[in-house]
């Protein structure tokens, strides 16, 4: 329960911080569609690229110990934005670096996650707890949160990322007070190398996973995250409709989902 609430309640600032981070990009550059994209690729880029080695380190370390770093520094990060925004000294450089780094700790929080529930959930009860994450995180990450980050966004975009700095808060509080994990055992004598191999042979010949893979990326790269950069700037350059409709189209998206 404190981890489904912890992540809820994150999962809800991070919908909200989404629409302020679109609108903010956006106002930086004087509605350039082109660094839109760029920012979306450097927040992307770093945690497709250290993913693996992310899952590695997973494998020897205290996972709840991992989740506390990367919600601690995600929540440093997104208040330095905030102090940035505030003082009136932000540039697109300076939100390109942001995303860099939130996406590196975003590779170590993933498979950090994913791999702590079977430590603490009894193993009849994974169906249930894998279900309840992801619709949390449609329901109140991907429509909640969109929804009620466009009409905040519309006043400050300070104001919504404060909010998702503060849940970063919440959620390692949370963690906190779980009871501690211990550091995982079974990899002790492999290499952080060796295990990256083994995952990757393990991948490529097992034929659903590599297809499935494919499929995804696919689909992630040619629809979904064209459509995160687009749609916004169709909304408001070509459409020029209020900055809250933004938050209102993403949150669509999540009702599908939920």
């Amino acid at each position: 329960m404190l981890l489904i609430s912890g992540q809820a309640v994150s999962a809800f600032a991070d919908g909200i911080a989404f629409v302020a981070l679109t609108l903010l990009v956006l106002d930086t550059t004087h509605h350039s569609v082109s660094k839109l994209a760029w920012f979306a690729a450097a927040r992307m880029f770093p945690t497709v690229a250290f993913l693996l080695i992310g899952g590695a380190i997973v494998d020897r370390f205290s996972r709840r110990l991992l989740l506390l770093i990367s919600d601690s520094t995600r929540a440093i990060l997104t208040g330095a934005l905030v102090v940035l925004i505030g003082l009136g000294q932000l540039r697109f450089w300076e939100l390109m670096m942001f995303a860099v780094l939130f996406g590196t700790f975003d590779a170590l929080f993933m498979p950090a996650t994913t791999s702590i529930t079977p430590e603490i959930v009894p193993e009849d009860l994974l169906p249930a707890k894998n279900a309840v994450r992801p619709l949390s995180q449609n329901l109140i990450g991907e429509m909640i949160g969109p929804a009620v980050g466009g009409v905040i966004a519309r006043f400050s975009t300070s104001w919504a990322l404060g909010i998702d700095c503060t849940t970063f808060f919440v959620s390692a509080g949370a963690l906190a007070l779980m009871k501690p994990t211990a550091k995982p055992t079974n990899n002790d004598d492999a290499s952080m190398w060796s295990d990256i191999k083994e995952g990757l042979h393990y991948t490529v010949k097992t034929r659903c996973l590599w297809t499935t893979l494919v499929a995804v990326a696919g689909v992630n790269a040619f629809v979904f995250t064209p459509m995160f950069v687009l749609i916004p700037f169709f909304l408001l350059h070509d459409l020029h409709t209020s900055r809250y409709i933004v938050g209102y189209s993403f949150a669509m998206s999540g009702i599908a989902g939920a």
